[in-house]
């Protein structure tokens, strides 16, 4: 009786009568909204496709399109120089007109300015670290990276030299210190 059950059981999985869940096949098929920032949440009109509400937003679906477009007409306004038969610096030296309503777009969105550089700096075991290879070797890389005791890390000479730069331009008193 067992080993009938076990056959069953066993043609139903190798047939495929195990159905799937259809909401999750839906939901891999529906496009997603994209997020540009909270003014443009504010305008999106769910009933709209995407190329409608973008054009509404006054953003490009494609910017192929657009700027190719746009370069044709500037070059028949004579706004630019024709790029078949002026030279590439007399292109580069034409400012190029924004298009209408893009500044008031601009101005609206929530655009995050860049984030500083993250200032580079050594640990307190790196710094040891690199110390006793200066101490050793001064500015000689090639043999900083050679030594295998100091340098059990394998730094290459490129690096020992950016690392050392950045001892000495951050932590000259340290290497001053007995420490």
């Amino acid at each position: 009786m067992g080993i009938q059950k076990r056959r069953r059981r066993k043609a139903k999985t190798e047939q495929g009568n195990i159905q799937q869940p259809k909401r999750a096949n839906r939901d891999k098929h529906t496009p997603k909204r994209p997020h540009i920032s909270a003014t443009i949440d504010k305008m999106w009109d769910p009933k709209k496709t995407l190329k409608e509400n973008y054009a509404a937003a006054g953003l490009a679906y494609d910017p192929n399109e657009v700027v190719n477009s746009t370069t044709q007409n500037l070059v028949a306004k004579g706004i630019l120089p024709d790029p078949e038969v002026a030279d590439l610096e007399e292109i580069i030296e034409h400012e190029i007109p924004v298009a209408r309503g893009t500044k008031k777009l601009i101005e609206k969105l929530d655009v995050p300015e860049a984030a500083p550089p993250k200032e580079k700096y050594l640990g307190v075991r790196e710094r040891h670290y690199w110390k006793a290879l200066y101490k050793k070797y001064g500015s000689n890389y090639g043999a900083m990276e050679r030594d295998m005791k100091l340098n059990n890390k394998q730094y290459t000479k490129k690096q020992c030299e950016k690392k050392i730069a950045l001892l000495l331009e951050k932590y000259t008193e340290f290497l001053n210190s007995d420490s």
